[in-house]
């Protein structure tokens, strides 16, 4: 781009403006200025492909160019998720872009600007909400950029109102990051507490706050009591024992959810498969499952009508044990009735195909007529099958008996054969 077009911001504008037949939004939805960020971007992220140090300067001038002419808007109304909108104004593709290029310089040069916050990034609030939800979004990268900038915004933003349009899009932006940091989690904290005490944000955004305090209950953070070792509340005990009064009883559900979502979900070993659980993570998950079940009646007081999905839930997280003793059987004999509030009796039956050693082989029995209480499950007959084999083997032909008796009764001929081949 010629030093005359850099030099002259209007006339930058109209010929942006006239390469799109005009533009009602005055400067919001610019399809030149998208078109420039977009190829800074692509280039910022890979520094195989990354344009040369000596056209950082240049690289600068454009962006003071196109921030000099681009417009936002301060209370959009924004139907979809905060991230949604940015991905598609020319307004969040700058400042998307400019974060790409500052790390890129910072990457190449060992340095970052001083005052690169104050001086480069804060220019972003004036013209748009878009500067909010990126901020929240970019935080740990514009800590990395400018640690006092960042953490100074954060403190300014606790005192917003929980209703402020702004402490909200900033609040989803982080949320909708991709990556949890210790140091960020902490930082935030007064900003899940605010999350946590109100029903503000939409059930996508509260979900993944409940990810994020799992999270800090997972790494130690957080107690299985009110109050944690330095005195401070645990928010992991504040977000489930508030559940019932902000009537978000869902979130010990979706805690549950997460628990089981970074379980391996499925016995069959892939090749290369990763276990993404630590031994410490696991080792938590079984102690709030104990916990759940050494407190059934406080739960279920809070969950109410949810309780019974609460133990299907709960039911799911059978991968984690290594065997089925004496305190597991309880725990799983509670569920077993209701593994199918959500159409999981299948996974539940396959998860118990893990269980070979004699003990749990011999309780999972007792487990199964617990499930036929109030389901008759039928798919996948190669694991029923198998788990009625295993009960006559080890000798409990009792139980076996009586589970084919039952399918039979319910005119399910699936274990007719091997009831017959065992009398």
């Amino acid at each position: 781009m010629s030093e005359g077009i850099v030099a002259n911001p209007n006339d930058f504008l109209k010929k942006a403006l006239e390469a799109q037949g005009g533009d009602s939004a005055r400067g919001i939805y610019l399809w030149l200025i998208d078109d420039i960020v977009g190829i800074i971007d692509n280039i910022s992220g890979d520094d195989t492909k990354s344009f040369d140090p000596s056209l950082f300067p240049k690289v600068e001038q454009l962006f003071n160019l196109i921030i000099s002419v681009i417009k936002g808007e301060k209370s959009p109304e924004i139907n979809d998720s905060a991230l949604t909108y940015v991905f598609n104004t020319t307004l969040g593709k700058t400042i998307d872009s400019f974060v790409a290029f500052s790390l890129r310089v910072a990457r190449a040069t060992g340095h970052v600007p001083k005052k690169w916050g104050q001086e480069k990034y804060e220019r972003f609030f004036n013209i748009g909400i878009d500067a909010y939800i990126w901020f929240g979004c970019f935080l740990p990268q514009i800590i990395f950029l400018d640690k006092d900038y960042a953490e100074s915004k954060v403190g300014q933003f606790v005192d917003r109102n929980y209703n402020d349009f702004e402490w909200r899009m900033f609040i989803e932006g982080y949320l909708s990051g991709q990556r949890f940091y210790k140091d960020v989690y902490f930082l935030m904290r007064p900003h899940y507490i605010k999350a946590l005490d109100h029903k503000v944000l939409n059930e996508r955004m509260d979900e993944n706050l409940v990810h994020h305090v799992a999270i800090g209950y997972l790494h130690g953070y957080e107690a299985l009591q009110k109050d944690n070792p330095n005195g401070e509340i645990s928010l992991f005990w504040k977000m489930l024992s508030e559940a019932k009064v902000l009537e978000k009883t869902d979130r010990w559900l979706e805690a549950i959810g997460f628990f089981w979502s970074i379980t391996p979900r499925t016995i069959k070993k892939e090749k290369n498969e990763e276990n993404n659980v630590t031994k410490e993570e696991k080792n938590k998950i079984i102690e709030f499952w104990k916990w759940a079940y050494d407190n059934r009646d406080y739960v279920k007081n809070q969950l109410g009508e949810n309780y019974d999905s609460f133990l299907s839930k709960l039911a799911e997280l059978t991968l984690l044990l290594e065997q089925i003793d004496s305190d597991s059987e309880k725990w799983l004999l509670l569920s077993a009735p209701h593994v199918n509030k959500h159409h999981h009796s299948t996974f539940f039956l396959e998860y118990l195909t893990k269980f070979e050693d004699e003990e749990s082989i011999k309780r999972l029995g007792r487990i199964f007529l617990k499930l036929l209480e109030k389901n008759t499950p039928m798919y996948h007959s190669e694991n029923i099958l198998l788990l009625i084999e295993r009960l006559y083997k080890v000798g409990e032909k009792d139980v076996a008996d009586e589970i084919c008796t039952i399918y039979g009764k319910r005119e399910v001929d699936l274990l007719k054969e091997l009831w017959q081949k065992n009398q």
